[in-house]
């Protein structure tokens, strides 16, 4: 077995699990946000929960080109 093609293996699947990790974080740090934001009121949450949902699907959007 070539040991070149393991290590390209590994190096794909550790760059997919640190890309996921990063989006996981994100959207921890989001959702953190708006558990704040719902602290002050329902409405205010509310809007917080909006404005995340429009930020992540602009993200997606420039993700997809």
């Amino acid at each position: 077995m070539n040991i070149n093609k393991v290590t390209d293996a590994l190096k794909g699947v550790g760059l997919f699990l640190l890309a996921n990790l990063t989006g996981i974080l994100f959207l921890a740090g989001v959702a953190v946000i708006v558990y704040g934001f719902f602290q002050f009121g329902t409405k205010t949450g509310i809007f917080a929960l909006g404005i995340a949902a429009v930020l992540i699907s602009l993200i997606l959007a420039r993700e997809r080109g």
